[in-house]
Protein backbone atom coordinates (compact mmCIF):
# COMPACT_ATOMS: atom_id res chain seq x y z
CA UNK A 1 0.00 0.00 0.00
CA UNK A 2 2.83 2.45 0.79
CA UNK A 3 4.33 1.81 -2.66
CA UNK A 4 1.07 2.75 -4.38
CA UNK A 5 0.85 6.02 -2.42
CA UNK A 6 4.44 6.88 -3.38
CA UNK A 7 3.71 6.49 -7.08
CA UNK A 8 0.54 8.54 -6.78
CA UNK A 9 2.40 11.38 -5.07
CA UNK A 10 5.27 11.19 -7.56
CA UNK A 11 2.91 11.34 -10.54
CA UNK A 12 1.17 14.39 -9.13
CA UNK A 13 4.51 16.14 -8.56
CA UNK A 14 5.82 15.32 -12.03
CA UNK A 15 2.59 16.39 -13.75
CA UNK A 16 2.85 20.00 -12.59
CA UNK A 17 5.44 22.10 -10.76
CA UNK A 18 4.77 25.20 -8.70
CA UNK A 19 6.42 28.34 -10.03
CA UNK A 20 9.66 29.08 -8.18
CA UNK A 21 8.42 32.03 -6.08
CA UNK A 22 4.71 31.29 -5.65
CA UNK A 23 2.25 34.10 -6.33
CA UNK A 24 4.13 37.26 -7.29
CA UNK A 25 3.28 40.74 -6.05
CA UNK A 26 4.64 44.27 -6.19
CA UNK A 27 5.93 45.83 -2.98
CA UNK A 28 7.09 49.39 -3.51
CA UNK A 29 9.43 49.22 -6.50
CA UNK A 30 10.17 45.49 -6.16
CA UNK A 31 8.69 42.34 -7.64
CA UNK A 32 8.44 39.96 -4.71
CA UNK A 33 7.73 36.33 -3.94
CA UNK A 34 4.69 35.34 -1.91
CA UNK A 35 6.82 35.69 1.25
CA UNK A 36 7.87 39.28 0.39
CA UNK A 37 11.43 38.51 -0.77
CA UNK A 38 12.53 40.49 -3.85
CA UNK A 39 12.92 38.22 -6.89
CA UNK A 40 14.44 38.40 -10.32
CA UNK A 41 12.91 36.59 -13.28
CA UNK A 42 14.83 35.20 -16.28
CA UNK A 43 12.91 34.62 -19.43
CA UNK A 44 12.33 34.59 -23.12
CA UNK A 45 9.67 35.95 -25.41
CA UNK A 46 8.17 33.71 -28.03
CA UNK A 47 7.64 35.34 -31.41
CA UNK A 48 3.97 35.78 -32.29
CA UNK A 49 2.24 32.46 -32.89
CA UNK A 50 1.21 33.61 -36.36
CA UNK A 51 4.85 34.28 -37.34
CA UNK A 52 6.67 31.23 -35.96
CA UNK A 53 4.10 28.69 -34.77
CA UNK A 54 6.70 25.90 -34.73
CA UNK A 55 7.94 27.24 -31.38
CA UNK A 56 4.55 27.36 -29.68
CA UNK A 57 4.71 23.90 -28.11
CA UNK A 58 5.65 21.97 -24.98
CA UNK A 59 9.08 20.97 -26.32
CA UNK A 60 10.14 24.61 -26.72
CA UNK A 61 8.96 25.41 -23.19
CA UNK A 62 10.77 22.34 -21.81
CA UNK A 63 14.01 23.29 -23.56
CA UNK A 64 13.81 26.88 -22.33
CA UNK A 65 13.30 25.58 -18.78
CA UNK A 66 15.95 22.86 -18.86
CA UNK A 67 18.69 24.42 -20.98
CA UNK A 68 18.17 28.18 -20.60
CA UNK A 69 16.95 28.05 -17.00
CA UNK A 70 14.04 30.42 -17.66
CA UNK A 71 11.32 30.94 -15.10
CA UNK A 72 9.10 33.22 -17.21
CA UNK A 73 7.94 33.14 -20.85
CA UNK A 74 6.10 35.84 -22.78
CA UNK A 75 3.43 34.55 -25.17
CA UNK A 76 2.36 37.36 -27.54
CA UNK A 77 -0.87 36.83 -29.46
CA UNK A 78 -1.02 39.11 -32.50
CA UNK A 79 -4.61 40.09 -33.30
CA UNK A 80 -3.75 40.87 -36.91
CA UNK A 81 -0.72 41.54 -39.01
CA UNK A 82 -0.11 43.04 -42.42
CA UNK A 83 1.94 40.04 -43.45
CA UNK A 84 0.76 36.91 -41.72
CA UNK A 85 -2.69 36.76 -40.19
CA UNK A 86 -3.16 36.61 -36.46
CA UNK A 87 -6.06 36.13 -34.06
CA UNK A 88 -8.36 37.12 -36.87
CA UNK A 89 -7.67 37.64 -40.55
CA UNK A 90 -7.58 41.04 -42.19
CA UNK A 91 -10.75 41.15 -44.34
CA UNK A 92 -9.17 43.81 -46.56
CA UNK A 93 -6.62 41.25 -47.81
CA UNK A 94 -7.57 39.28 -50.92
CA UNK A 95 -8.36 35.64 -50.22
CA UNK A 96 -5.58 34.48 -52.54
CA UNK A 97 -2.88 36.65 -50.89
CA UNK A 98 -0.11 34.15 -49.95
CA UNK A 99 1.03 36.38 -47.07
CA UNK A 100 -2.38 36.40 -45.40
CA UNK A 101 -2.58 33.11 -43.58
CA UNK A 102 -6.21 33.53 -42.56
CA UNK A 103 -5.65 32.63 -38.93
CA UNK A 104 -8.52 31.59 -36.72
CA UNK A 105 -9.26 32.17 -33.06
CA UNK A 106 -9.42 28.43 -32.39
CA UNK A 107 -6.03 27.75 -33.95
CA UNK A 108 -4.30 30.64 -32.18
CA UNK A 109 -5.98 29.82 -28.86
CA UNK A 110 -4.86 26.18 -29.27
CA UNK A 111 -1.26 27.34 -29.67
CA UNK A 112 -1.58 29.57 -26.61
CA UNK A 113 -3.12 26.72 -24.62
CA UNK A 114 -0.24 24.41 -25.44
CA UNK A 115 2.31 26.99 -24.24
CA UNK A 116 0.41 27.90 -21.06
CA UNK A 117 -0.24 24.27 -20.16
CA UNK A 118 3.48 23.51 -20.65
CA UNK A 119 4.43 26.52 -18.50
CA UNK A 120 2.14 25.22 -15.75
CA UNK A 121 3.63 21.74 -16.11
CA UNK A 122 7.21 23.03 -15.78
CA UNK A 123 6.54 25.69 -13.14
CA UNK A 124 7.16 28.70 -15.37
CA UNK A 125 5.38 32.04 -15.13
CA UNK A 126 3.79 33.21 -18.37
CA UNK A 127 3.00 36.71 -19.63
CA UNK A 128 0.06 36.67 -22.03
CA UNK A 129 0.25 39.63 -24.38
CA UNK A 130 -2.49 40.90 -26.76
CA UNK A 131 0.17 42.35 -29.02
CA UNK A 132 -1.17 45.23 -31.14
CA UNK A 133 1.13 46.89 -33.65
CA UNK A 134 -0.54 49.88 -35.29
CA UNK A 135 -4.26 49.29 -35.20
CA UNK A 136 -5.19 51.60 -32.33
CA UNK A 137 -8.32 50.56 -30.49
CA UNK A 138 -9.77 48.60 -33.40
CA UNK A 139 -9.20 45.33 -31.52
CA UNK A 140 -10.33 46.52 -28.09
CA UNK A 141 -13.54 44.45 -27.99
CA UNK A 142 -11.76 41.35 -29.31
CA UNK A 143 -9.05 41.89 -26.70
CA UNK A 144 -11.65 41.97 -23.95
CA UNK A 145 -13.19 38.77 -25.31
CA UNK A 146 -9.73 37.18 -25.52
CA UNK A 147 -8.77 37.99 -21.93
CA UNK A 148 -12.20 36.93 -20.64
CA UNK A 149 -11.57 33.54 -22.25
CA UNK A 150 -8.02 33.39 -20.84
CA UNK A 151 -9.32 34.29 -17.36
CA UNK A 152 -12.06 31.68 -17.55
CA UNK A 153 -9.61 29.00 -18.71
CA UNK A 154 -6.67 29.64 -16.35
CA UNK A 155 -8.00 32.06 -13.72
CA UNK A 156 -7.91 29.42 -10.98
CA UNK A 157 -4.11 28.98 -11.10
Amino acid sequence: MKLLLFFTAFFHFSASLDPPFGALKIQGKFLTAANGTAVSLRGMSLMGSNYHPQFWNEETVRQLKCFWNVNIIRAPITPKSKCCGGWFADPSQPADNPWEWKSTKDREFGRLKEVIDACVKYGIYVIIDWHIFDYGNSTLEQGREFFANVSQTWGNL
